[in-house]
Parts: structure tokens; C-alpha cells; sequence
């Protein structure tokens, strides 16, 4: 089961697009937490019916999940596109994303962004080029924001600590060394 802060993270990027849905296992566990998702699959399971996957013998239907594939994405330009699990060696998530305008909401993009990874990284997996688009598709969140400076804040309060201890150590020195007992 994922954790509840994955979940968490979907309801805040509410409403939803997912492609690629499976069975709408994780549509499901989104949906009872208040998260509003549009669930598709280019071979969606039928109700009452159990789906053989790749990764599981059989399974049961979670959730509704619509017959689509990436071409979908153009209907839902309004929604958060997820992607969960895309297929090893298949365009499907690029195909999806590369489909996706998606408005002021690219969260791969903005998660890539707020883990660290590298522009040149980002602009690989999202299949752009330029840096204009890269900055059009990354709308890192105020807590990543917040975060970092916090960091740069913590590691600069270390590096004062340590120079206030340095220059402590260095009068002491003298201290020692001007006292009548070494002269």
C-alpha cells in the first residue's frame, strides 16, 4: 500500500489525470482520501472480472478506469497529469507527457525540479529542449521554496558556530601565550 503522503500529495494536486491506470488501484486509494480523478488504460479491466497484468497473476477492479491511452490527455488539459508505473521499454508516459500543456501544472516536472535533479536531467525525461520550456513546466511549491532557503540558512548558522569557536580558540591562544607564566 503507498504511503499516505503519496496519497496526500495527489489530493493536493487535485483534479487528476491518470494514464496508464491499471486495475485504478491507486485512482481508488486517492479518491477516499478527496482527491478527483479521471482514471484510463489502453486495456482497462472489466467490472466483475479479474485482469491479468505483467506484474500479478490476477487482480480485481479498483476503480473505474476508462479505455485510453496518452491521446486522452488532450481532453483533461485542466487536470494534474499522473503517470504511476509506466511500462519498461514503452512511449506511453513520454507520449503522455509530451500530449500534456497541462496549464500551471506539470507535477513531474515540478517533483524533478524539488528533488535536485539537474536541468539537463529534466529536460531528458520530459522530452524537452529549451530552458524557457523547462521554467514554462516547473512550478516548484512554496515548502520546496521554504526548504531549501531554510537549508542554506541551517549550513550558514553552522558556518558562523564554527567561526565564532575558531576565533574563541585563537584569544585563548594568545591569551595563554601573553600570560607571565610562558613569557
Amino acid at each position: 500500500m503507498p504511503p499516505r503522503a503519496e496519497i496526500q500529495t495527489l489530493v493536493e494536486h487535485s483534479p487528476i489525470v491518470e494514464i496508464g491506470a491499471g486495475t485504478g488501484y491507486w485512482a481508488r486509494l486517492a479518491t477516499e482520501a478527496g482527491a478527483d480523478i479521471v482514471a484510463y488504460d489502453s486495456r482497462p479491466p472489466v467490472a466483475g472480472r479479474k485482469k491479468v497484468v505483467a506484474w500479478a497473476e490476477e487482480t480485481g477492479t479498483y476503480f473505474p478506469v476508462r479505455r485510453g491511452g496518452p491521446g486522452m490527455v488532450r481532453f483533461h488539459q485542466d487536470r494534474t497529469l499522473f503517470l504511476c508505473w509506466p511500462p519498461h521499454g514503452h512511449d506511453m508516459a513520454i507520449d503522455s507527457l509530451r500530449r500534456y500543456e497541462g496549464g500551471n501544472r506539470h507535477t513531474l516536472v515540478t517533483e524533478l525540479s524539488e528533488s535536485g535533479a539537474g536541468d539537463e536531467v529534466i529536460m531528458s525525461i520530459a522530452g524537452h529542449v529549451s530552458r524557457a520550456m523547462l521554467s514554462r513546466y516547473s512550478h516548484v511549491r512554496m515548502e520546496a521554496k521554504r526548504r531549501a532557503l531554510n537549508e542554506i540558512a541551517t549550513r550558514q548558522n553552522a558556518a558562523d558556530e564554527k567561526r565564532q569557536e575558531e576565533a574563541k580558540r585563537r584569544e585563548q591562544v594568545e591569551s595563554i601565550l601573553q600570560s607571565p607564566a610562558v613569557q
